[in-house]
C-alpha cells in the first residue's frame, strides 16, 4: 500500500472537470461536504459511477502515484465504488477498484479520504511482494468486521496455484488486511483465529455438499464432463482446506 496527498485546490479542480465534462452537479456536494457518517446519505445520494472515476482520476493525477506505474494511471476503470466507515470512527472514505487491465481484473484499491488539508489517497497492489495478487471482488463481498469492534477488514481470495484461465477453479488462501494508519495492510497473524473458527469451517461445509453433489451426480448418471468437473472442484476446495491448515500448523503462507 502506498500513500499519497492531493492538494485543497483540487476541490475547484473537480467542480471544472466535472461541468466541463457535462456531469451532474453532485460533484459538488461530493467534493465539498465533510465525508463523515452523519452526511452518508447525502454523499450516496450523488455520487454514481462518473462522479466516482472522475474524483479518482483527479486525486491520482494529482499524486505521485501517476509516476509510480508503467501504465496511464490516470485512465482506470472502476466496476465497483462506495463510501465506507472502514475505520468505526464516523469517517467516510471512497473506495473503488481500479481495473487498468480492460478485462474486469483488478489488483488495485484506491482509498481515498478527504479532511481540511485536501484529499489524501492510498493505493492498495494485492499483487505486492510477489505474492501472487488476489483478484479483488465486489466491495460488500470482501470488506467485513471480523472483530466486532467497528473496524472493517478487507478479505481478498488469492489463487495460490496457477490457472490456465478465468473460469477454470482455483485452490485459494484468504489474504486479510486491516485498515491502519490510512492505509491497508496485511495483517493474516493478526486474525489466526479468522481461519481456524470461520475459514476451516466453511471450507469444510462446501466440501461436504461437493461430496454429496458428486454422489449425486454418479446416481443420476449425469455425462461425465460434468461429474469430472465437479471432481476438480472438489479438488480445490480440498486444496484451499489444506493451506489454511499448514498455515496454522507453521506459520508458513502459501
Amino acid at each position: 500500500m502506498r500513500k499519497f496527498f492531493a492538494k485543497p485546490a483540487l476541490v475547484l479542480g473537480f467542480v471544472l472537470a466535472m461541468n466541463a465534462n457535462g456531469f451532474a452537479a453532485g460533484i459538488t456536494t461530493v467534493a465539498t461536504l465533510p465525508w463523515t457518517n452523519t452526511n452518508a446519505l447525502v454523499l450516496n445520494k450523488n455520487l454514481t459511477a462518473d462522479i466516482a472515476k472522475e474524483i479518482v482520476r483527479q486525486v491520482i493525477i494529482s499524486s505521485s502515484f501517476r509516476n509510480d506505474l508503467d501504465m496511464d494511471v490516470s485512465q482506470p476503470d472502476i466496476w465497483d465504488y462506495g463510501f465506507y466507515d472502514v475505520n468505526g470512527d464516523g469517517s467516510l472514505r471512497l473506495l473503488a477498484i481500479l481495473d487498468y487491465s480492460g478485462r474486469g481484473i483488478s489488483s488495485y484499491l484506491a482509498v481515498i479520504s478527504h479532511d481540511a488539508l485536501g484529499f489524501h489517497v492510498s493505493i492498495l497492489d494485492t499483487t505486492a511482494a510477489k505474492r501472487g495478487g488476489g483478484q479483488l471482488s465486489k466491495l460488500k463481498n470482501m470488506l467485513t468486521n471480523i472483530k466486532g469492534d467497528g473496524h472493517l477488514e478487507l478479505i481478498v481470495s488469492r489463487a495460490i496455484t496457477h490457472r490456465k484461465n478465468r473460469t477454470q477453479p482455483f485452490p485459494y488462501f484468504d489474504d486479510i488486511y486491516s485498515f491502519e494508519h490510512g492505509q491497508f495492510v496485511l495483517a493474516n497473524k493478526s486474525f489466526l483465529s479468522y481461519y481456524r473458527n470461520v475459514d476451516i469451517p466453511a471450507l469444510n461445509s462446501k466440501i461436504e455438499k461437493q461430496r454429496a453433489e458428486i454422489a449425486k451426480q454418479q446416481a443420476m448418471k449425469v455425462p461425465l464432463i460434468d461429474q469430472e468437473r465437479s471432481r476438480q472442484q472438489l479438488q480445490t476446495l480440498e486444496t484451499s482446506l489444506v493451506a489454511v491448515q499448514t498455515y496454522l500448523a507453521s506459520g508458513v503462507e502459501p
